[in-house]
């Protein structure tokens, strides 16, 4: 498209140079032969007092007026012969209705048109050539003089008016060439820039394509050794837990009071939930898809509050949750979507300096549920962000980070067709938002 508006561009520069050079020339030819005209109106005039002039001299020596008329017409005419001028030109007189000089044979067919010519007249080429002249147009111009029945007719070819004219034409005719080899120049320049910066940028989107691709793989083959690390960590604590699970409930059995209970039930219960989430992520590994159903949202939230709120006391961090009445529910699985709430908030404690405070903000919105973890740390570099999510990337390795939190609860994410978005906050502190999608007809 772009190379077809500048071809357009093109043709339509040279058309207008070649129409404008016409026009021009044409103009110019029309002017000179206006002067000519004029000047040979002129000549005409001049001769016509002369004639007057003889004819009164004529007449005062004493000839006849028949006698008179032919002196100044033969004087005239004889002085007109000795004329310079710089084309070939013909000076007549007409008397009455005769033509009184030497007009060509060949331009009887003229007379009727000289003899009532009033004024001036342009001759086409065939009528120049019947008065002897060469293949140019040509001018007739009639004076009378103060005779009624006498008057001078000058005729006068073009030939040099169209000399100049072929000398225009042909300068106008190199301006063109040179006008339309600039501007195809330029033109055929502008082509060639265009296609080397096409190609520039086909290589640069290959090269963007190829390194995508190749940190789609370098993803894909992260998230694959991540996948076979949690299955064999799974695995490996399946045994411990299990003996951890019996001895609790041996000391349940032996409990001395409801302290010593509970102390215990704590341990079962976090057991428990070890367990579910292994679980889980096991038949994620697999490609087995998610055991989801109806949830509150804000259940599922402070379940995974309550499950880190030991962190958040040792920290001397506060933990607010602000969600709006009524919000709907999402489908999800409970365990997997409070583990992706935990690993959020542990991020948050982590992040964040003593006597600041977390802040998990529930709300609706375009058929989308968002659970906004918010906290006052030290921020996050949005280049960083980007890459944070991917399985093993950190900012805390120097503190014993893995770099899997955030991976593993994007993936949790993305198998509830939902996203997680990490941006640095204004004022200082990064916020975490995971977005799930609503149940089929639930609304904000």
């Amino acid at each position: 498209m772009r190379h077809a508006a500048l071809v357009i561009a093109m043709v339509l520069a040279v058309t207008t140079v070649i129409m404008l050079a016409l026009w021009d020339a044409e103009r110019e030819s029309a002017a000179a032969i206006d002067r000519l005209a004029l000047s040979e109106t002129t000549l005409a005039h001049a001769l016509a007092l002369d004639l007057d002039t003889r004819l009164a001299s004529a007449r005062a020596a004493g000839a006849e007026d028949a006698a008179a008329r032919t002196a100044a017409i033969e004087g005239l005419l004889q002085v007109a012969g000795t004329l310079e001028t710089p084309r070939p030109t013909l000076v007549l007189v007409r008397h009455g209705e005769q033509l009184v000089g030497a007009l060509p044979s060949s331009a009887s067919g003229l007379t009727a048109l000289l003899t009532r010519l009033d004024g001036s007249q342009v001759l086409d080429r065939a009528q120049a050539v019947a008065l002897g002249f060469p293949p140019r147009r040509a001018v007739a111009s009639y004076r009378p003089s103060s005779a009624s029945d006498l008057g001078v007719l000058v005729l006068a070819s073009a030939v040099p008016e169209r000399e100049h004219a072929q000398r225009e034409e042909l300068l106008t005719a190199l301006a063109i060439v040179l006008t339309s080899c600039m501007v195809l120049g330029f033109g055929v320049t502008a082509l060639l820039r265009d296609r080397e910066r096409l190609t520039l940028e086909h290589a640069l989107d290959r090269q963007r394509l190829e390194r995508e691709r190749d940190e789609q793989l370098g993803r894909a083959e992260r998230v694959a050794v991540a996948s076979a690390l949690s299955i064999g960590i799974a695995h490996e604590l399946a045994t411990p837990l299990t003996v951890i699970a019996s001895r609790a409930q041996s000391l349940r059995r032996h409990a001395l009071d409801e302290s010593a209970e509970a102390a215990v039930a704590a341990v079962l219960d976090q057991v428990a939930s070890m367990r579910s989430v292994m679980h889980g992520f096991l038949a994620l590994a697999r490609g087995e898809a998610p055991h989801t159903g109806p949830l509150s949202p804000v259940a599922v939230a402070r379940e995974a509050a309550k499950a880190v709120m030991h962190r958040y006391a040792a920290g001397n961090v506060r933990l607010e949750l602000e969600a709006a009445d009524g919000l709907p529910q999402v489908q999800a699985d409970e365990t997997l979507l409070r583990q992706a709430l935990v690993n959020l908030l542990t991020n948050a404690v982590q992040a964040s300096a003593p006597g600041t405070t977390v802040t998990v903000r529930l709300r609706a919105q375009a058929g989308k549920l968002d659970f906004e973890v918010l906290d006052q740390g030290h921020g996050i570099d949005p280049k960083v962000a980007t890459r944070l999510a991917e399985p093993f990337v950190t900012t805390r390795a120097h503190a014993g980070g893995t770099g899997l939190g955030l991976a593993i609860t994007q993936e949790l994410a993305r198998h509830h067709g939902g996203t997680l978005t990490l941006r640095p906050r204004d004022g200082g502190g990064t916020q975490a938002t995971l977005t799930l999608p609503l149940r089929p007809g639930e609304t904000p």
